[in-house]
């Protein structure tokens, strides 16, 4: 039907084509203990702990008093230690004045360590966070997540770049139809599609 007060000219209709990713979920609450210091601090507190437990245990031996008795073995060192960071009384206190250095410094260090991991601890447990979401393409091909598109948009991938197209069949989701597809993103997380904004 034409409109004698209106001329028709090209229309151009933009569509855009996006990959839609799962909302970020939260962290399970087990999660949070190891989250509070790095895998680094960890290691260093482990590292930390077996130093001092050596260090006590040839102290507690060479030092020709009774605290050999309380510290003649590496588990009685361990057990002391341990205490010390849980913030509970000690088997045995220290009596020589190497041994009480040692074991000040240890108490320093302890007191520190537990006060941050404390508060972080706290923090983590009242609100354990979300995971990062994904922000961009890298980060979704990089991610593993399933990848999942309407076969009308499978010409994308052939006139793509060649790295782009393989990272995408390689992580390409088998989904009997397209709406199994979205309920799999909607409801279990599991995958990501690419659909028009329309």
């Amino acid at each position: 039907m034409s409109n004698p007060f209106f001329d028709a000219t090209s229309s151009y209709n933009v569509v855009s084509v996006r990959w839609y990713v799962p909302c970020s979920v939260k962290y399970p609450r087990w999660s949070s203990i190891f989250r509070i210091l790095s895998l680094e601090l960890w290691i260093f507190l482990i590292i930390s702990i077996m130093i001092v437990v050596i260090s006590t245990t040839l102290v507690g031996r060479y030092s020709c008093t009774s605290d050999w008795q309380g510290f003649k073995t590496m588990t009685s060192s361990l057990v002391n230690l341990l205490a010390i960071i849980l913030g509970v009384s000690m088997s045995t206190m220290p009596r020589t004045s190497s041994l009480r250095s040692l074991f000040v410094s240890w108490v320093c260090f302890s007191l520190a360590f537990s006060t941050v991991f404390q508060a972080f601890l706290t923090t983590f447990l009242i609100d354990f966070g979300y995971k990062t979401p994904i922000q961009n393409r890298d980060e979704l091909f990089d991610s593993g997540i399933k990848l999942a598109y309407p076969p009308e948009l499978h010409f994308i991938f052939e006139n793509g770049y060649e790295t782009e197209a393989s990272k995408v069949q390689r992580n390409r989701a088998n989904c009997p139809s397209f709406a199994v597809c979205l309920a799999w993103a909607k409801y279990q997380k599991e995958v990501s599609i690419l659909i028009t904004d329309f």
